[in-house]
């Protein structure tokens, strides 16, 4: 009987060990992003490294010289309001509380980034599999972009700052009219904040709000995963330069859309997994 409670409660233990660590922010704030001949001590001045709880604490007050950092949760966002220093005002960002980085940069020095601890045992044994239907996950996945993505100012495809990427057979197109017109393809749109090229930087991740599977057609079956809570009004996972809005693939009638397909229309630029 000791034996069982023993190994019953070290079960225990485990279990609560991957759950914190699936919830666990690990974050470095650093005000002289830019500085690269800093010596060990000076980078240890200007950047502080901290761990967030997201289910058991309410919320967390970092100082860094005369910049004031607070991160909480207030479902279905995470949100991160910088004070001081360069911040004449307060400038609150929202995250999709899912997001696996939480970015941020302002300017050339300021540097805010936050990755999540892992996933728990019950995340790994839904993890997408080549024999698993990407659609089966609906919302719950995680993009993250492999590659910088360049995303054109002039584009006259797109009007009010929405600009489009394209990816068809392993490439990546500015206009949907240069894409062969019956072959699978994807794109993701963005809302730019600024009249310039903008660039989605390798490492950046994406949640989904909604997902929608659509059969307007005869030849593509269309699966739309919108990053935009259109009911609350609100935008998931708001970056410094620009807004992520919608991503969609529009696979063959008829052809299963798994990882392989996935791949093969996107090529090197965009990676999916399954996120609880």
């Amino acid at each position: 009987m000791t034996l069982r409670i023993i190994l019953i409660s070290l079960l225990l233990f485990f279990i609560s060990g991957f759950s914190s660590a699936a919830n666990i922010l690990n974050c470095t704030f650093n005000k002289m992003a830019d500085a690269k001949s800093l010596t060990a001590s000076q980078i240890k001045e200007h950047t502080k490294s901290f761990s967030y709880n997201v289910d058991k604490e309410v919320g967390k007050n970092i100082a860094l010289g005369p910049y004031k950092l607070i991160i909480w949760k207030k479902s279905p966002h995470m949100n991160v309001k910088f004070m001081g220093g360069d911040f004449k005002k307060p400038i609150t960002m929202q995250f999709g509380e899912k997001q696996k980085t939480l970015r941020f940069q302002y300017g050339p020095q300021i540097n805010f980034r936050c990755q999540s601890g892992g996933q728990t045992d019950a995340q790994k044994a839904i993890s997408l599999t080549k024999d698993k239907d990407i659609d089966q996950f609906q919302e719950n996945v995680l993009f993250t972009v492999n590659q910088n993505l360049i995303f054109p100012y002039y584009q006259p495809e797109e009007s009010q700052r929405m600009r489009t990427l394209y990816f068809q057979s392993g490439k990546i197109y500015k206009e949907s009219s240069d894409m062969e017109k019956k072959l699978p393809w994807c794109s993701l749109r963005i809302q730019l904040k600024r009249d310039e090229d903008t660039t989605v930087k390798a490492g950046e991740s994406f949640t989904p709000v909604s997902f929608q599977k659509q059969e307007n057609n005869n030849y593509f079956t269309t699966f739309s995963y919108s990053f935009v809570d259109f009911s609350k009004g609100k935008k998931a996972g708001e970056q410094h330069l620009y807004n992520p809005f919608m991503l969609n693939c529009n696979i063959l009638r008829g052809m299963a859309y798994k990882l392989d397909t996935w791949k093969a229309v996107v090529g090197p630029y965009l990676s999916i997994k399954a996120s609880l």
